[in-house]
């Protein structure tokens, strides 16, 4: 019998100033301080740990806008705890204290948009971005981005091509449904995030109160971080992280579907989303191709309110979505007091549909 808690918050601070100039011309500057920490526990017979992630941030952000033309300019301060494990065993206990690791992130975009016949615009991006990890080595990457839109009486089109590098990523435990996930930061041993993004998106105007939209999308996904490791790794006094970390490539893949509505006192919208998101490694622990444990193949989505009268109004939210991937355990044995588990192929089960309504 082992007794499991979990604890978790999130913390934001944020303070905005903007200003409209003359030419109508905007620049805005926030300041915010962000954190976020869990502690997981587990207590078994004579055996018990802790387990206490953290990330906290400190930022600014800049954006000047005027017309079609915008820069921005971000400044944030990571200071990141992946994993600090304690392990108490009767008397004796083991504090493996990870290394609090403080990391820099700068980044300068540009975008403008450009009006072309036929009621057509184009708008192209680029951003920059300079990473010093926590032994001071910098990772720089360029991004570009483009759009096309195209408008019309009753339809709309707009397609989109993007690149993105991510330096801090979330990775946690593949057999448990809660939010023990753990941030961690990209170094010489761990490269950075990167991702090749298409959208095409098209919408269509039944009658001027009702539009129905479709969406199609694929990203490319590089250098993506799993963790492959099991609750009880962590009381092993010799626990290293990286040997349960595994990097690979992926992809994600969809069509969503959506009809948006208000007639009269009613309105609402109703979407249908199909997706895969699929991970691919190459590592004599975990070879092949597995769906990511945020995968939800099939998600349904409903949400209405209806006016009573000027002071009341009623609403409703529905969702059902097919159950997430989950590493199932094939056998669990109790030796010397401890519980022993053996786990099968990674992501091969699913949870339940998961389905919930809000009045």
């Amino acid at each position: 019998l082992a007794n499991i808690g979990l604890k978790w918050h999130n913390t934001m601070i944020l303070a905005k100033w903007e200003h409209t100039f003359c030419n109508n011309a905007i620049m805005q500057h926030s300041i915010y301080y962000t954190d976020y920490k869990n502690n997981f526990n587990l207590t078994q017979e004579s055996i018990g740990f802790d387990l206490l992630s953290k990330i906290t941030d400190i930022a600014y952000h800049g954006l000047f806008k005027q017309r079609s033309f915008s820069i921005g300019f971000d400044a944030i301060r990571h200071k990141i705890e992946p994993q600090s494990p304690n392990f108490t065993q009767i008397l004796t206990s083991t504090n493996t204290v990870f290394e609090k690791l403080n990391t820099h992130e700068f980044s300068l975009s540009v975008d403008k948009t450009f009006a072309l016949p036929h009621d057509m615009a184009l708008n192209p991006g680029l951003r920059s971005s300079a990473y010093i990890d926590q032994n001071n080595e910098t990772h720089m990457a360029i991004d570009p981005s483009i759009s096309l839109s195209m408008y019309r009486n009753k339809w709309d089109f707009s397609t989109t091509l993007s690149s993105r590098h991510q330096f801090i990523y979330q990775t946690g435990f593949s057999a448990v449904g809660l939010p023990t996930e753990f941030w961690m930061t990209s170094d010489s041993k761990h490269k950075p995030q990167k991702s090749l993004n298409a959208i095409a998106t098209f919408g269509y105007k039944i009658f001027p109160n009702c539009r129905i939209s479709t969406e199609l999308y694929y990203k490319y996904l590089k250098d993506i971080i799993e963790y492959n490791g099991s609750l009880l790794d962590f009381i092993q006094t010799q626990y290293n992280l990286d040997n349960h970390l595994y990097q690979g490539n992926g992809c994600n893949y969809g069509i969503n579907l959506m009809c948006m509505a208000s007639l009269g006192k009613v309105s609402g919208w109703i979407g249908y989303n199909w997706g895969r998101a699929l991970r691919t490694f190459h590592d004599k622990n975990l070879n092949g191709e597995y769906p990511a444990n945020h995968e939800r193949i099939s998600e349904f989505n409903f949400v209405g309110t209806y006016d009573i009268n000027t002071h009341w109004k009623i609403g409703a939210t529905y969702v059902f979505a097919s159950g997430t991937p989950f590493t199932s355990p094939l056998y669990s044995y109790l030796f010397s007091g401890n519980l022993i588990t053996q786990y099968g192929e990674h992501n091969a089960r699913r949870l339940s549909p998961y389905s919930r309504l809000d009045i």
